[in-house]
């Protein structure tokens, strides 16, 4: 019989995009690991077989950072990491149907989260940010405050614990928001950019909520959304929402 946190962590880690920063040609390298609207404690989940997965994607990601050795790794966690924010709830309520109680699910995955960004830790410097999502607002922010305590004299994390729904970094001559996405609206996002932070020649918007892998180019700004590797529910899988079958 499968351990059923076994079986949950490889959903975290099912289809992880990595992704390298465009920097000039001597600049400094940085990679990302977006993550994004895991639903790690839902339902669907029982008793899906990915041990072997979350295996083999483990040892190539540490493969690829240990060959690559960029500066500085940036993992950013998008929101919906849960799927409920209490009492089987999401933060506005909506009823949701999971694996786990409310208090041993953020126990296993505070652990996990932990536990994954220390062993990034070992090899570079990981800059780790956090995003609420509409599934789990409050509970993502109890998150990174305890991984912000627990990684606090580490010299080689920084745990972003701002309780923002969007977040910027710069890099090179290049801008980075990352947020859940679904608060501001595509045709708001340049505006919104603009009057926020420095636009430069390239600029990047990393973002997931609605389930699906796109690409949008609007005018110096490139938003990627990133798809969700769980398993549907009902809803999600009547309008393709899902990357699985």
């Amino acid at each position: 019989k499968p351990d059923m946190k076994e079986i949950l962590l490889s959903v975290f880690w099912s289809s992880i995009p990595v992704r390298k920063w465009p920097v000039t040609p001597d600049g400094p390298k940085m990679w990302q690991i977006i993550s994004s609207d895991r639903h790690i404690d839902r339902i669907e989940h029982k008793g899906k077989k990915y041990l072997q997965e979350v295996t083999d994607r483990t040892m190539r990601l540490f493969e690829l950072l240990i060959k690559h050795k960029p500066q500085k790794i940036i993992y950013a966690n998008l929101g919906d990491y849960w799927n409920s924010d209490g009492e089987h709830k999401t933060t506005h309520g909506t009823p949701q149907h999971n694996l786990y109680s409310e208090k041993e699910s953020f126990r296993i995955w505070l652990e996990h989260q932990r536990d994954m960004i220390a062993q990034f830790a070992t090899e570079l410097p990981v800059e780790a940010i956090f995003i609420g999502g509409n599934h789990d607002q409050n509970k993502m922010q109890c998150l990174w405050d305890a991984l912000a305590l627990y990684f606090s004299k580490s010299n080689n994390v920084i745990v972003d614990a701002e309780p923002y729904s969007r977040k910027y970094r710069q890099w090179g001559n290049t801008t980075i928001w990352y947020q859940h996405g679904d608060a501001i609206k595509l045709k708001q996002v340049p505006l919104t950019m603009m009057s926020e932070t420095k636009l430069w020649k390239e600029n990047f918007m990393y973002q997931g909520h609605i389930h699906q892998d796109r690409k949008d180019h609007l005018g110096n700004i490139t938003v990627e959304t990133v798809a969700s590797p769980a398993w549907p529910n009902e809803r999600e899988r009547s309008n393709w929402w899902t990357l699985r079958d």
